[in-house]
């Protein structure tokens, strides 16, 4: 019995080292502020909704790679400047009031990116994530939890969306270039 455990154990402890193994293989590495471009290392981030929970969530995933947020602009660095966003639902669903209702949700979110003088480093970008949700038919849309649930998954969605484009390599060349 002994053996079988110890059998278990080291079989473990194998599959663990080529899980290791495979995932620095295959380039997977955690987002820092390595990753963006040096210039964006400190930003100004500008919004009319500082305390909205889209831009509360940005600010601490920016916060979280060891960017630097600014309390005001400052000339030497960039302003990320995030648009409103917006969130709708429509209802898709055709039938009687016995059927499961189907939601389309949309989120959206704008930004762009100015130097320190207020010169355009990166157009306006448009953010948008879209998803279904199917409710129950004693369910109330606007009370549901599910909306909620959604709605976070797509504000992180559109996060780590816009993280991508702050880390591609367009984004260290038009900072070059600038």
């Amino acid at each position: 019995m002994q053996k079988i455990n110890s059998i278990k154990s080291m079989s473990y402890k194998i599959i663990l080292i080529f899980c290791i193994i495979f995932l620095s293989n295959c380039g997977f590495h955690l987002r820092s502020q390595s990753s963006l471009p040096k210039a964006l290392h400190k930003i100004y981030l500008q919004t009319d909704n500082p305390y909205d929970q889209f831009e509360t969530a940005f600010a601490k995933s920016l916060s979280a790679i060891g960017v630097t947020i600014l309390d005001k602009p400052d000339s030497n660095c960039p302003t990320l400047a995030l648009a409103p966003t917006t969130f709708t639902s429509d209802n898709s669903s055709i039938g009687g009031s016995v059927q499961a209702r189907v939601y389309n949700l949309t989120f959206t979110t704008n930004f762009k990116i100015n130097n320190g003088q207020g010169k355009t480093i990166l157009d306006a970008q448009t953010i948008t994530v879209t998803k279904g949700l199917t409710l129950n038919p004693n369910e109330i849309f606007s009370a549901s939890n599910q909306v909620d649930i959604e709605k976070q998954s797509m504000q992180q969605e559109a996060i780590v969306r816009i993280l991508n484009i702050l880390s591609s390599k367009q984004m260290f060349a038009e900072i070059a270039s600038h």
